[in-house]
């Protein structure tokens, strides 16, 4: 199963962008406070649980120029790879957005598909209005 995020437009150069979001800690200011609460954090590795859904563990595999390639690791309802782009528009503005691919069964799918690219979503629309 593949997802894509909406396109986040952000007023930051793309370095800015890469900077906040390749820190795990800055990702807990996405989260939805009212549905998530973050176990853990560090620059690589975040451990939150969605209310009523899962507990989700992931980490940074990798970080190039205007990619971050994200990983689950641990106990997670399935396993999953996610990468986040980021792209320089114009001097001083970026978009991110990213795509998520996880290993899950069709009776899976149709449970989880809606409400998690509703959860990116909606990740992307507060990234835009965050001041990092």
């Amino acid at each position: 199963m593949k997802i894509e995020s909406t396109h986040a437009q952000l007023n930051k150069p793309a370095s800015a962008t890469q900077a906040f979001l390749s820190n795990f800690e800055n990702f807990e200011q996405l989260l939805p406070k009212e549905r998530v609460t973050v176990n853990e954090s560090s620059a690589d590795h975040i451990v939150f649980e969605v209310q009523g859904m899962a507990t989700i563990s992931m980490k940074v595999n990798e970080r190039k120029d205007n990619q971050i390639a994200v990983i689950s690791e641990g106990k997670n309802p399935f396993d999953f790879k996610m990468d986040i782009f980021i792209k320089e528009e114009e001097e001083g503005k970026s978009s991110a957005y990213l795509i998520f691919d996880a290993d899950v069964n069709p009776f899976m799918k149709m449970m989880v598909e809606k409400p998690l690219t509703n959860f990116f979503n909606a990740l992307a629309d507060r990234l835009q209005t965050l001041d990092f």
